[in-house]
């Protein structure tokens, strides 16, 4: 299948993804609006999925896709197999030692929740805990399904686990409750229907399964360089929500809100292209193949977010119609969504730059960006913070994405190709 065909399709199941996504938000949005528990909510249905990416997430898969290449066929299901039972262990307990040390968890995740908004939370939180070994497992997979041009499958990971969580939704129970039924369907349909398409867990899967370690030093030293910097890319918005949650009541669920607006045009422009590319450019990563990338992607990216930035008040009035916001809740929803819009290109940018990186097998090179953008989106939060507005936040994260695109550019010409620069101006 062609670059253009397989990232239609990707691209496909990333905007169902996306739009079930905007029906799990939706949802919440008509039930409750933006107050103490919607901040809850979202940190209870993001949580499981964002510590897997940040341990796993695209660490996992820029090195895992190109690192299977080099394997024999015959050694590929055993080497995934492997990953599998090594990360849904140290999942598991990663698990038990967060159970252990609740608090430290909702300080970094939103520390500005107060003592009996956690303690509400805390049994939810603990039951949501242990869908992490499902959940990393899974990542694996996605990776796993990728690598095999299996772009389809790979991309309904999170439909699946959207869908698990509409249908908590759906119930008539209290919100916390709803949210927490929801993951744990959603996190059960995600790992069975991949599991059914890789075919990895399934009659004498365990015969012979470790009598050769195939995780190799060249793995592990590949993962962690690659899980430095997308470590910093996944922990952008989390951090912004984070610094949201210290601004005012609900303000932690309107960030949510309107990133779940940026991450739409952001999940279909890069999230097909990434999958697709990656596994395209480790075959063949000649300097046109990359220039093609680049111009296309900017160009799409740039068509868009122009006039998203200037329909953001009708495209946020059209989403949360139902939304039961007071109106200066709405006027935050609709400037952070416009500051998301105009900081589309750099975001972007940095994520289809990384992706070069690593089918160069270039990736150490991005490690000190990844540490520059997680101290400078701090500083400048807590700067910015102090006017007790929440747009200052979106402004903190985008200010960061505009300039670690301008370095990550600069390291591109330097390490990967002198000639990009000058081909992309003429």
């Amino acid at each position: 299948m062609s670059i253009k065909n397989s990232t239609i399709v990707v691209a496909s199941f990333i905007l169902v993804g996306r739009f079930t996504g905007f029906i799990r938000e939706w949802l919440l949005s008509s039930i409750s609006g933006a107050n103490a528990q919607t901040d809850v909510a979202v940190v209870l249905f993001t949580f499981p999925d964002l510590i897997v990416s940040l341990f796993l997430g695209g660490g996992l898969s820029t090195s895992l896709i190109p690192y299977l290449g080099s394997l024999e066929k015959q050694k590929k299901k055993k080497f995934v197999r492997q990953i599998s039972i090594y990360v849904g262990l140290i999942f598991f307990i990663l698990a038990l030692l967060f159970s252990i040390k609740l608090d430290i968890l909702w300080n970094l995740l939103a520390p500005g929740f107060g003592h009996e908004v956690k303690k509400e939370a805390n049994n939810y939180f603990l039951i949501i805990l242990f869908c992490l070994p499902l959940s990393s497992i899974a990542g694996v997979l996605t990776a796993y399904l990728n690598s095999k041009s299996n772009f389809k499958i790979a991309a309904s990971g999170n439909v699946l686990f959207n869908i698990g969580i509409i249908i908590g939704l759906l119930l008539n129970i209290p919100i916390l409750l709803r949210v927490t039924v929801g993951i744990i369907i959603g996190s059960l349909l995600r790992f069975f229907i991949q599991n059914i398409y890789t075919n990895l867990f399934k009659n004498n899967w365990k015969k012979n399964l470790f009598d050769e370690n195939l995780i190799k030093k060249d793995f592990i030293k590949l993962f962690l360089f690659n899980f430095t910097f997308v470590t910093s890319i996944i922990l952008m918005p989390t951090i912004g929500k984070a610094w949201a949650s210290t601004i005012n009541e609900g303000s932690l669920t309107i960030f949510s809100y309107g990133n779940k607006l940026i991450e739409l045009p952001l999940g279909i422009i890069i999230g097909s292209l990434s999958s697709v590319l990656l596994t395209k450019l480790t075959n063949d990563s000649s300097i046109i193949n990359i220039i093609k990338s680049i111009r296309f992607v900017f160009l799409v990216t740039l068509i868009f977010s122009i006039p998203a930035f200037f329909a953001s008040p009708l495209i946020v009035k059209a989403v949360y119609f139902k939304g039961q916001f007071d109106n200066y809740q709405l006027n935050e929803l609709i400037a952070i969504t416009k500051i998301g819009y105009l900081f589309l290109v750099p975001r972007v940018m940095i994520s289809l730059f990384s992706t070069i990186f690593a089918a160069r097998k270039k990736q150490k090179f991005l490690v000190p960006v990844g540490i520059f953008m997680i101290l400078l989106t701090n500083f400048l939060s807590y700067i910015f913070s102090l006017s007790g507005k929440l747009e200052s936040i979106a402004y903190a994260n985008g200010i960061t994405y505009l300039f670690a695109s301008f370095i990550i550019y600069i390291l591109l010409n330097k390490y990967i190709s002198k000639k990009i620069n000058k081909e992309l101006i003429t």
